[in-house]
């Protein structure tokens, strides 16, 4: 599935010129199987000048037990190859019953 988001606002504060804001939310979610599937945002307001992309990995190695990949990516338009905030995370849920 896929989902394209876009807004545009246009605020004028009293006695400033005015601005217009504009954002960006997109996402693409992709199922390879009942076991492997993938989400992706992208993200962009040039309000701050700021890019993001998340992607999420998670496999179902079993009922209610998964493992999830995540990386995040925020880069500033100015330079985005010197300003840029990355992280990873990797998550694993197991479930007992008792």
């Amino acid at each position: 599935s896929a989902r394209v988001d876009y807004s545009l606002n246009r605020v004028k504060l009293p006695g400033g010129e005015p601005v217009n804001i504009h954002v960006t939310n997109n996402s693409l979610d992709v199922s390879f199987n009942r076991k492997w599937l993938t989400s992706t945002i992208f993200q962009y307001s040039n309000i701050r000048d700021l890019t993001g992309v998340n992607f999420r990995l998670r496999y179902r190695y079993g009922a209610n037990d998964d493992l999830f990949v995540v990386l995040n990516s925020v880069a500033t338009d100015a330079d985005p190859f010197r300003n840029v905030d990355r992280s990873l995370t990797i998550k694993l849920t197991r479930s007992f019953d008792f």
